[in-house]
C-alpha cells in the first residue's frame, strides 16, 4: 500500500524488477493522493504503518514523515523521492545518474503523466 522502503528491500533481495514491483504501484498512490482529502490521505497512512512506521517513510519522527509540515500527501512524494534517489545510483553529489537510473526516473515521470490524464 505504501511501503516503498520495504518493498525496495524485498526487490533488491529477490532480484525483481523495482519499477513493477514497487515503484509503480507507490507512483499511482502519490498520484491518487492528489485528489483525497487530508484525512483520507492520513487513513491510508495510518493503515500502511502499522503499529510501527519503521517502513513507511525514510525520514519519521515515529508518527509522521519530517520536513513535510504534517502533510501526509508530501510524505507520499518525499518517499517516492527519496526511493528514488536511494534505488537510482545516483553519485553522492547528485550529479551524475546512471542509464538505469536515468530509464527509472523517465518510467516514474511517464507514468505520473499517464495516470493524470
Amino acid at each position: 500500500v505504501g511501503l516503498l522502503g520495504l518493498a525496495l528491500q524485498v526487490v533488491e533481495f529477490c532480484k525483481l524488477d523495482p519499477w513493477q514491483c514497487a515503484f509503480q504501484p507507490f507512483v499511482h498512490r502519490c498520484v491518487e493522493s492528489t485528489t483525497c482529502s487530508d484525512d483520507d490521505i492520513r487513513a491510508l497512512v495510518d493503515a500502511a504503518r502499522g503499529p510501527s512506521q519503521a517502513h513507511m517513510f525514510m525520514h519519521s519522527d515515529g508518527h509522521e514523515a519530517l520536513g513535510t509540515c504534517g502533510s501526509p500527501q508530501r510524505g507520499l512524494w518525499q518517499m517516492l523521492e527519496e526511493g528514488l534517489m536511494a534505488t537510482s545510483g545516483m553519485d553522492p553529489e547528485g550529479c551524475k545518474l546512471s542509464a538505469t537510473g536515468a530509464r527509472l526516473y523517465s518510467r516514474v515521470a511517464d507514468e505520473i503523466l499517464s495516470v493524470q490524464q
